[in-house]
């Protein structure tokens, strides 16, 4: 019975140990490549408010380099929504006008990848697949008052092995 409760926390601890390293979270500062712009604002609005409609970031991490080149989405919602909420225990219904800020694209020189991007917040958040892994991004805040920078979340353990299964079967 020992033995038995033995080999079951090895085992825990081995599914949890190799869990924890295919789902580690790296930080990361993502690139904006533009022009007319510092690299790390990573923003799509101009002056006036609008979203640009083709953006480019670099994005680099301990395993990966990538380039994504992405376009502004058309048409995710009819231009506003419908906001309900209670105030002074009344309904109050207002038109809610949405920035468009969402992209879609790809990983510049990979076939069959994506990756879905929103810079509604001023950085980035969203998810990429270069066709092998796929990250989670999410906006981390501010680390030192010159950088940007995005958490890059590797979902590689999760995905390939629902690859393999699909394979398999």
């Amino acid at each position: 019975m020992c033995g038995k409760a033995v080999i079951q926390v090895w085992l825990l601890v081995q599914v949890f140990t190799n869990a924890q390293f295919l789902l580690e979270d790296e930080i990361v500062f993502p690139k904006r490549l533009h022009n007319s712009r510092l690299e790390n604002d990573l923003g799509t609005s101009n002056q006036h408010g609008i979203h640009e409609d083709d953006v480019t970031y670099e994005i680099k991490s301990k395993r990966d380099h990538h380039f994504l080149d992405l376009k502004k989405t058309e048409k995710i919602h009819p231009g506003f929504i419908w906001v309900r909420s209670i105030k002074d225990g009344k309904e109050v219904t207002k038109k809610h006008y949405p920035e468009h800020c969402y992209y879609e694209g790809s990983v510049r020189g990979i076939k069959d990848s994506y990756a879905f991007i929103s810079t509604c917040s001023g950085g980035l958040s969203g998810t990429i697949d270069d066709g092998k892994t796929r990250y989670d991004i999410s906006p981390k805040g501010q680390l030192c008052p010159h950088f940007s920078y995005i958490k890059l979340r590797e979902l590689a353990f999760i995905y390939r092995n629902r690859k393999e299964f699909e394979e398999e079967v």
